[in-house]
């Protein structure tokens, strides 16, 4: 006769029965036929089972991990949302893009000004804006 291998046990309690069995009824019949015989899994079961909990920690972790990753991406690209709404609303402001509209402070006037440019002189609080009048492009005080 062949030699049984070394086996772990491990205790079944009443919760982990009625889980199996789903009722009350099934698990006292169920305690009632093993009522003097003890369950013993071989170590290659009990090994099994250490591993596939060890895989689903991992696996829980990963999960975890990604979603903190997933959340740390969804944060950068709001940010880079609202950079980009900055930055449009700056270029609105600025006028770009050949409809005039820019700005300077300065006690000398722009060296290359585009119509709607407006200027701004410190040292006498005077705004202009450079305009066509149907002839020439120049400088007119708000």
């Amino acid at each position: 006769m062949a030699d049984r291998p070394e086996v772990k046990t491990r205790p079944v309690t009443r919760n982990k029965l009625q889980e199996v069995f789903g009722t009350h009824e099934l698990v006292k019949a169920f305690e009632d036929m093993v009522q003097d015989v003890s369950v013993t899994l071989p170590d290659s079961v009990v090994d099994q089972s250490d591993a596939i909990e060890a895989a689903q920690n991992t696996a829980d972790a990963a999960l975890e991990a990604a979603e903190d990753a997933q959340a740390t991406a969804d944060a950068a690209l709001a940010a880079a949302a609202a950079a980009q709404a900055t930055a449009d609303a700056a270029l609105a402001l600025a006028g770009t893009g050949g409809g005039g509209g820019g700005y300077t402070n300065s006690e000398t006037a722009p060296t290359s000004p585009v119509l709607g440019d407006r200027w701004y002189v410190p040292s006498t609080a005077t705004l202009y804006t450079r305009v066509n009048d149907g002839t020439s492009d120049q400088w007119v005080e708000l």
